[in-house]
């Protein structure tokens, strides 16, 4: 969603639609490069670093479907800023480094790009199937960490994995949507989210379902394709025999909720992984997935960001706010996020 820095009018004199927190954000030629998400808008600071605000429309003009939006962006930014302030004191080698967090947005670790952009921008380029094999355990290593801290992460899909630019690791990023394990979900979209009993409350059958639709991608290059009604409701998964690619038995688990929890399907995935190598007699291969698994069960911080990435992040991020302190666009914002605050508050009553 990219919706222009000027699409508004007042007395045919053109203003910002967006409210951005810090001045250089809001020029039109900003010297940051800048994606439009779904809740946040994301500005590339610098090879280490990305920030990422809510979207915040101009206060000059109301206009109910933006005011909408608004909220929505900025109760996400809410839910994601405290998964990550909990995520700093439980960190985990394939979850996003957050290097601070402020009232104005998240600055966390930058990556490359995400697995929904490998596979499909760059698929003239074919991913070797160890690869897959490894960020296949990986994702499923984060999200079985994260239901271990009593949250699901609400929104597992490719692209909200994403690669690390150094090691080509996955980063689990997008906590848009995350929850307390119980809580009620976010009406997702099909294929990553199914509306069905069960499906109600956040916890491992909503996260196992996310995460075998994510391993079809990753096997498959793109979404799968349920069977459905004329009116867009559920009939049935896509027919395949288990054999029929590397995951395709646990996907079909996973759709049906045949895994008690996270972790049983991680260990589920990191089996397949280690009997596929063994019958292709891959001895390189299998000497990587059992060192892997090594690291990983007994020395968990070992992949972790590397210390002089995180203070280099951290150093670039408290210097840029130094810079910004005095910024006059952080008031208007302020301004902004108080009026939502209050919102909030008469709604509860």
């Amino acid at each position: 969603m990219d919706p222009g820095h000027f699409d508004l009018e007042v007395m045919g004199f053109p203003i910002p639609s967006l409210q951005f927190p810090f001045s250089d954000l809001a020029l039109t030629d900003t010297p940051y490069e800048t994606i439009y998400g779904t809740y946040g808008i994301i500005f590339k600071l610098d090879r280490r670093v990305v920030l990422k605000v809510p979207i915040l429309h101009n206060m000059l003009i109301h206009i109910d479907s933006r005011w909408d939006e608004a909220k929505a962006s900025w109760k996400a930014q809410k839910r994601e800023k405290r998964a990550y302030d909990f995520l700093k004191h439980h960190p985990h080698p394939h979850i996003l480094q957050c290097f601070l967090t402020v009232p104005e947005g998240l600055f966390v670790e930058r990556a490359a790009l995400s697995l929904h952009d490998r596979l499909t921008k760059l698929a003239y380029h074919p991913v070797k199937w160890d690869q897959r094999m490894l960020w296949a355990g990986e994702i499923a290593s984060a999200a079985a960490w994260i239901e271990n801290l009593g949250f699901v992460h609400g929104e597992l899909r490719p692209s909200n994995v994403l690669l690390q630019a150094e090691t080509w690791h996955v980063k689990l990023a997008g906590f848009d949507n995350s929850v307390k394990k119980g809580r009620p979900m976010p009406e997702l979209k099909m294929p990553y989210w199914l509306n069905k009993p069960g499906m109600e409350g956040a916890g491992a059958a909503t996260e196992q379902f996310a995460l075998a639709s994510t391993l079809f991608f990753l096997e498959k290059g793109r979404d799968a394709a349920f069977e459905l009604t004329d009116l867009g409701e559920f009939v049935a998964f896509p027919e395949f025999e288990y054999g029929a690619f590397a995951f395709a038995g646990l996907v079909r688990r996973g759709w049906e909720r045949g895994f008690d929890k996270m972790e049983t399907f991680e260990r589920e995935i990191n089996a397949e992984v280690l009997r596929r190598r063994i019958w292709s007699l891959d001895v390189c291969g299998l000497v990587r997935a059992v060192h892997g698994a090594v690291e990983y069960y007994f020395d968990k911080t070992r992949n972790i960001m590397p210390k002089a990435l995180v203070d280099e992040g951290a150093v670039f991020v408290i210097d840029w706010m130094e810079l910004h302190q005095k910024d006059p666009e952080r008031e208007a914002a302020e301004k902004l996020r108080k009026k939502m605050e209050e919102e909030e508050v008469r709604a509860s009553f």
